[in-house]
């Protein structure tokens, strides 16, 4: 998926009847005005459901939109293993813009922490 498909993808954007059983990681860069929630649950079988709600940069928009993606259906141990950095090169992420990554990761963690914990 390139940049452009990623952008307008709805596909796994959060809506309030998806949110129940679950729960929200939230994480802000305020210098910027983005924030990003992450809703995550696993399934019956232990595989993961996530949606997410993202404000602000385009290529944080978008770099949601391709990980979320990938990470549907997912356990635990394939959650942890994801490298979060071999999806910049997917949408040229320049390298000023390498903060929308850790924004990103830093919600997954959470939401893996979290996971874990149920």
């Amino acid at each position: 998926m390139n940049q452009k498909d990623a952008f307008f993808d709805t596909k796994y954007v959060m809506q309030d009847s998806n949110t129940k059983d679950g729960l929200i990681e939230e994480q802000t860069l305020s210098s910027n005005g983005m924030w990003l929630k992450l809703f995550s649950r696993l399934d019956s079988n232990g595989k993961s459901e996530v949606h997410y709600n993202v404000h602000g940069c385009p290529h944080l928009i978008a770099i949601t939109s391709i990980i979320i993606g990938d990470l549907q259906k997912k356990t635990i141990q394939e959650l942890e293993s994801l490298n979060i950095n071999e999806y910049a090169d997917t949408i040229d992420l320049p390298k000023t813009k390498k903060d929308r990554l850790f924004l990103l990761e830093d919600a997954l963690k959470g939401c893996i922490k979290h996971l874990k914990k149920d």
